[in-house]
Parts: C-alpha cells; sequence; structure tokens
C-alpha cells in the first residue's frame, strides 16, 4: 500500500449520490454505467475550475479520484448539497495512483474491476489503480498524461481556469446536453459564441519547478498549472496565450475544434 500518492478517492454513499453530484458536475453522470468513468469538473459561478476528478460508481457509493490537495476543497463545496440529500462525503480509504505509460493501457474511462482494485484508463496511455494495496504511484505516468495535454487541477491552480481553457471539451470532461450545473452559463455561452484568449500548452523543463509559479519563455510569464517531474526532465503545462509560439512550447496533440453550434444557447 502507498500513501505518497498526489491523488486521493472522495466517497459519497446514499441513494441520491449520484444525483447529487450530477447537479454539480461539468458532465452527465445520471447516465453512468459500471464500465465507466467519466472524467468531469466542478466549477465556481464565475465558471472555473475548482476541481476535477474521474467518477465512478460501486454500489450505491460514488468514488471520485481528485488531486489530494484539492480533495478538502471539494468535500466543502458538495457538502451543503449532500447534507439536504441525505448523502455523506468523505474522504475514502482506498487508495488511488497513477501508473504508465503503457500500451496495454485501457481506454481512458474504460474501466475494469479485478479481485482487490479498479483499473481505470487515462489519456497519455496510463492507468488509475485504485484500491486498498496498490502500486507506487509513478511520475513518468503524469509526465505522460501532462503530454497528452491533461491537466488535473490542484490547490494552486483551483478557480484559476475554465474548462476550454484547460481543453476538458476535448477531453472528455464536459457535456453540452446536460441541464444546469454551476457555472453552466459560462461554459456553454464561450463554446457556442466565443473563443478562449488563454489555454494549457506543453513545456517541457529540466529542473523542479511547482504549480503556481511562472515559467518565464521568451519574456513571457506563463503560469504553471501543472507538473510532472523525474530525474533530470519533466513536463509543465503552462497557461499561454493561444498566439503565442515559441520553440519552448508545444500545442496538445489534438486538434481543438467547437463542440456545439456556433449560436446562442436558449434559455431552459
Amino acid at each position: 500500500m502507498t500513501d505518497s500518492s498526489p491523488f486521493c478517492c472522495v466517497q459519497l454513499s446514499g441513494e441520491r449520490a449520484l444525483k447529487t453530484l450530477h447537479g454539480q458536475s461539468t458532465q452527465d453522470l445520471l447516465s453512468l454505467t459500471s464500465d465507466q468513468a467519466p472524467l468531469t469538473a466542478f466549477l465556481n459561478p464565475k465558471g472555473r475550475m475548482l476541481a476535477t476528478a474521474r467518477v465512478f460508481q460501486d454500489r450505491e457509493t460514488v468514488y471520485l479520484i481528485t488531486a489530494a490537495d484539492t480533495a478538502d476543497l471539494l468535500i466543502e463545496k458538495l457538502k451543503p448539497m449532500c447534507l439536504l440529500a441525505r448523502v455523506t462525503i468523505e474522504r475514502s480509504a482506498l487508495v488511488a495512483v497513477l501508473t504508465g505509460p503503457s500500451n496495454t493501457a485501457l481506454l481512458p474511462g474504460s474501466i475494469e474491476r479485478d479481485k482487490d482494485h479498479w483499473r481505470i484508463g487515462e489519456h497519455g496511455h496510463t492507468e488509475w489503480v485504485v484500491g486498498h494495496q496498490t502500486p507506487s504511484h509513478q511520475v513518468s505516468a503524469d509526465i505522460a498524461r501532462l503530454n497528452a495535454g491533461f491537466a488535473m487541477i490542484h490547490h494552486a491552480a483551483s478557480d484559476l481556469l475554465i474548462p476550454q481553457q484547460a481543453h476538458y471539451q476535448m477531453l472528455g470532461g464536459v457535456s453540452f446536453t446536460k441541464g444546469c450545473y454551476t457555472g453552466q452559463e459560462i461554459v456553454a455561452r464561450l463554446e457556442h459564441l466565443g473563443q478562449t484568449k488563454k489555454y494549457l500548452k506543453i513545456a517541457p523543463i529540466e529542473r523542479p519547478i511547482v504549480v503556481g509559479e511562472a515559467l518565464d519563455i521568451e519574456g513571457q510569464s506563463l503560469p504553471v498549472m501543472d507538473v510532472g517531474f523525474e530525474k533530470d526532465h519533466g513536463v509543465a503545462l503552462v497557461l499561454s496565450p493561444v498566439e503565442f509560439t515559441s520553440e519552448k512550447l508545444l500545442d496538445p496533440p489534438f486538434e481543438i475544434i467547437r463542440q456545439v453550434a456556433g449560436h446562442r444557447p436558449g434559455k431552459r
């Protein structure tokens, strides 16, 4: 068992656990099945991401794989709704680690249950392993998911990014067909009518840095939103103006396209 992972599980228990989460999540969770672990974000009223998670369910318990340093923020945000719904929310005793990369990794969001743990596919050919007995968290897996353009929100980056700036609309983390949730109007308006002026780009690094630090690239001070570093190399995801280019920066490895038709969303 390992307790050194930068990630953890939050668990919600009760008949209305999934419905309670659905109303606060960017993802359509009411259609969740046992073989799915969708990506989601939880927003403040201005549409900025407080925390992010992979969601999966085991009977009447719902688990959120999230950054360990945002777990308490997430519990605090969700607790009032949980109390009203008679749902309990707390940190889980389950350990969550990221492993890989591997050519045999499950597809992102796919889930398989073994005897004593779950395996859940993640971007960058990596996998979450969740259980009481797990391997160690692998920084190589963090670097792989960052090279795939996928950030998990940590405490120092909480409330700083809208989902489109973190490419969550491209990574399967936003539903544009579900009903209302906190921050939904901002996300929907941008997707229908606008274009973000900044988004996350990939910056190879040669020294350890931390989330919240600024990385200077050709005179541009770019805030670090997620990072992984191992021995003498690593990767940071930095918030960069879309138009800024540099040999020291890479765009995410996918085409960013509008997910909805370009018209104003109607009021419900």
